[in-house]
């Protein structure tokens, strides 16, 4: 079974995810201090987390689907009728 393309996207959109939050929880804590620090830090952690969550359930997804077709392959059809 060939992967499907947004895979491409999972482990980068869980590691920039993850960057965001970390960089949105340092403005939103004051240990960044730039213009509209609080603002930017909350916008940074939501796209963060929703990266985060993003990258993880499209992985588990895609095993629930490998795991699916595998054991419809090995299930025997006379079985199913």
């Amino acid at each position: 079974m060939t992967p499907h393309p947004v895979l491409r996207f999972a482990r980068p959109a869980i590691f920039v995810g993850g960057l965001l939050a970390l960089i949105g929880a340092l403005l939103m804590t004051g240990r960044i201090e730039v213009a509209n620090g609080l603002v930017i830090g909350i916008v940074a952690l939501c796209l963060g987390i929703a990266g985060v969550i993003f990258g993880s359930f499209v992985q588990a997804a895609w095993r629930v689907v490998v795991a699916a077709n595998q054991a419809e392959e090995s299930s025997p059809d006379d079985s199913r009728r």
